[in-house]
């Protein structure tokens, strides 16, 4: 069985690129989902992904846009 790999909100900004409010944003938006560890919440990394797809204010991913 393959482990999924897990980050928590400051190591999924940086592996992003982004900050992490944004990434505190995804999450209290529902656009990312997380699991809650006490006081942290723990990422999906093909979640993370997912998430970091440039979005169109419609919530579709922008055209020419390579998935990731």
């Amino acid at each position: 069985m393959v482990a999924d790999t897990t980050f928590t909100v400051p190591q999924a900004a940086k592996r992003v690129g982004t900050s992490e409010d944004t990434v505190r944003r995804w999450i209290y938006s529902g656009r990312l989902a997380s699991i809650r560890v006490g006081p942290r919440h723990l990422v999906n990394e093909a979640d993370l992904l997912e998430a970091a797809i440039p979005r169109s204010p419609r919530g579709r991913p922008r055209r020419g846009y390579p998935r990731v």
